[in-house]
C-alpha cells in the first residue's frame, strides 16, 4: 500500500489552508466519511497551528495535542451530534462546549458529517442516515436540551384506530374480546403519546402505567354518568 506523503497530500494541506483561514478543527470536512483523509487533513492543520504557535507564541490548546484528533463514530458525543442535526439543533447549541473539549470536537464533527450526507442526499437523507432515523423511532429534544429516541407518535394513533375498529368488528359478532380492544387498548394507544408528553416525552414504565390508570378512571366515570342517566329515564 502506497503511503501518503504530507507534501503531496491536497487534503494535508487543505488542513493547513483551513487553520491559516481560522477555521475551527472540528470542521474537518472529511470526519466521519473518510477517516485516511480525516487524519490527513487534521494533520495538516495541526502543523500549521504548531507552526504558527513558535513563531507567534500562541497558546491555542489544540495545538498541545501529540496526535492527529479522529472523529469516534462510536462515542456518545458523536452520535448525539448526528442525532441534533438530524433534529434541526443549531450547531452553536453544542451541549458540551466549555464543559468538555474532546466531547465537543466529536458533537461538532458529527453535527458537520450528518450536514454534508443531507446535502448529498437531498429531500430523502434522513431516512438511510443512522439507526435513530428508522422507523419506527423517531428523534426529539429533552427538557435539558439533549437529544433522545422514542417511538413514534403515529404508531400509537394508527394502533388505537386499529384496535378500535378490530374490537368493533368482534363485538358484532358477539365475540367476548371486543370490549376491550375498542374501549380499553384502543384508549391506551391513543392516550398514551399524550401523556408521554408530560413524562418529558420519553417512552417508559411510568408513562405506560399512568396512561393504563386514566384510562381506567375514565371508564369509571363513563360508566357512572351512564348508570346514572339510565336510572333518571327509569323514574
Amino acid at each position: 500500500m502506497r503511503k501518503w506523503s504530507k507534501s503531496n497530500s491536497r487534503a494535508f494541506l487543505d488542513g493547513k489552508l483551513a487553520h491559516a483561514n481560522e477555521v475551527e478543527r472540528s470542521k474537518n470536512p472529511y470526519a466521519g466519511s473518510d477517516e485516511r483523509l480525516a487524519t490527513q487533513w487534521d494533520s495538516g492543520w495541526l502543523a500549521h497551528a504548531q507552526a504558527r504557535k513558535k513563531l507567534a507564541g500562541s497558546s491555542d490548546d489544540d495545538t498541545d495535542a501529540s496526535v492527529p484528533w479522529r472523529a469516534d463514530t462510536n462515542s456518545q458525543s458523536y452520535r448525539d451530534g448526528q442525532l441534533a442535526h438530524a433534529n434541526e439543533i443549531e450547531r452553536s447549541k453544542n451541549p458540551y462546549a466549555g464543559s468538555d473539549d474532546e466531547m465537543a470536537r466529536q458533537w461538532s464533527a458529527a453535527w458537520d458529517a450528518h450536514e454534508r450526507a443531507r446535502k448529498g442526499h437531498g429531500d430523502n437523507w434522513g431516512d438511510s442516515v443512522g439507526a435513530y432515523r428508522m422507523w419506527p423511532f423517531e428523534e426529539f429534544q429533552t427538557l435539558k436540551g439533549g437529544v433522545e429516541r422514542r417511538l413514534r407518535s403515529s404508531l400509537f394513533n394508527w394502533g388505537g384506530l386499529v384496535a378500535f375498529i378490530a374490537g368493533i368488528a368482534l363485538l358484532s359478532n358477539q365475540v367476548v374480546g371486543g370490549g376491550f380492544l375498542a374501549i380499553t387498548l384502543a384508549l391506551c394507544l391513543i392516550l398514551y403519546p399524550f401523556v408521554r408528553f408530560l413524562f418529558g416525552g420519553k417512552d417508559g414504565v411510568v408513562p405506560a402505567i399512568t396512561t393504563a390508570i386514566v384510562v381506567e378512571v375514565l371508564k369509571h366515570q363513563i360508566i357512572k354518568a351512564s348508570d346514572r342517566e339510565s336510572r333518571r329515564k327509569r323514574r
